[in-house]
């Protein structure tokens, strides 16, 4: 049976689509997948990701254990500060993509995608010094997304300050909750994650109304995975099991400004990661628009000159773009922006045309 989060009445009660994720019932939409990406694009949108894991790494030297596991020099880190990280095994290969944050001198927060947290878990415990203790905690986590985000969290703002910008974070308490606002997301916009740990799960229904009620004036709409999935693809952000896994390095992801390459800074797989630099990478996750209408899909071959040099691993209609888009990997030497490729989707046609663009595909406005 598939697992449940904490917000899974409201889910209920707003007619929401479920579906199963990674051992979770989680909404896919809650009707018009486009207009809850149009939303999360002009206004505010509302995700629950609980399903998330969030794990705890404290102790005296738990900043050196936090930063043998990932791949940012987290002794620069001040308290509060949130980062993108990565997590290798020895060859390099990832473990997870995550965000870790310094919320004490000696503790850190790691949140893990969900099909990894038991053996990310097992990761820390691994490498974890003695007097050092890691500790997945049960949380529930909204995502509050869209330009319109920080005007909805404030309204409902009795104590503390948000942070000022992106990758920080604070304790606060909104809407009668005591909350971990980090600002993050996963959408290619501004917003919040606000996670709500241990005790103060149960105040997760109580936030999650509050916060729809709070922006019925600026738009704010329950959003599924669907239009993350769709949101995130235009953001060029990679998922665990498609871009992403064992198979996989950072450099392969055009991920080298998450590796902190500097003196000290002696993380799990640098070594093989600085060899692979010197050697050169093989292949490279590109981002394809296609310049017909048909959609690519995972597992779709990536043609150049009649042969094969590389696979989609993502694929959806683009809103933004108003074109098909899809993420994959295609060989180094076809992966500049401006190659002309083709996608060979399966039925009438043949292979269709399509061109290899910068990534990502869609920025913000500022």
């Amino acid at each position: 049976m598939a697992l449940r989060t904490p917000l899974y009445e409201q889910h209920l009660k707003l007619g929401a689509k479920l579906t199963e994720f990674a051992g979770w019932e989680l909404p896919a939409s809650y009707g018009s997948i486009l207009e809850e990406h149009a939303a999360v694009r002009e206004a505010v949108g509302l995700f629950d990701v609980s399903h998330m894991g969030v794990v705890w790494v404290r102790g005296p030297v738990a900043a050196r254990v936090a930063q043998w596991v990932t791949t940012r020099d987290l002794r620069r880190f001040e308290v509060n500060r949130q980062a993108v990280t990565l997590l290798c095994r020895v060859d390099g290969g990832i473990l997870d993509d995550e965000i870790v944050g310094r919320t004490e001198d000696d503790a850190f927060r790691f949140v893990a995608n969900a099909a990894n947290v038991e053996r990310i878990v097992h990761w820390l415990d691994r490498h974890a010094d003695p007097g050092t203790t890691v500790e997945q905690v049960p949380a529930a986590l909204i995502a509050v997304q869209g330009p319109r985000a920080r005007r909805l969290v404030e309204r409902g703002l009795e104590r503390g300050e948000l942070a000022p910008k992106r990758y920080w974070a604070s304790y606060v308490r909104a809407f009668g909750a005591e909350v971990f606002a980090s600002r993050t997301g996963y959408t290619g916009e501004d917003g919040f994650e606000l996670a709500l740990e241990a005790e103060a799960i149960a105040q997760a229904p109580a936030l999650w109304e509050a916060l729809l009620k709070a922006g019925r004036d600026l738009g704010v709409r329950p959003c599924g995975l669907g239009a993350r999935d769709i949101l995130r693809i235009e953001a060029g952000m990679p998922l665990y099991g498609h871009e992403t896994g064992e198979d996989v390095t950072p450099l392969e992801l055009n991920m080298e400004r998450f590796l902190d390459f500097v003196p000290g800074n002696d993380f799990c797989g640098r070594a093989a990661l600085e060899q692979a630099l010197e050697r050169g990478v093989q292949r490279h996750v590109v981002g394809v628009k296609m310049l017909g209408h048909r959609v690519p899909r995972p597992g779709h071959a990536l043609l150049a000159e009649g042969r094969r040099i590389g696979v989609i691993t993502s694929g959806t209609f683009s809103p933004a773009l108003q074109a098909p888009v899809g993420l994959g990997f295609a060989d180094a030497r076809w992966s500049a922006p401006g190659t002309q490729v083709e996608v060979d989707i399966p039925g009438r046609g043949g292979p269709q045309p399509a061109e290899v663009v910068e990534l990502p595909f869609y920025r913000r406005k500022r």
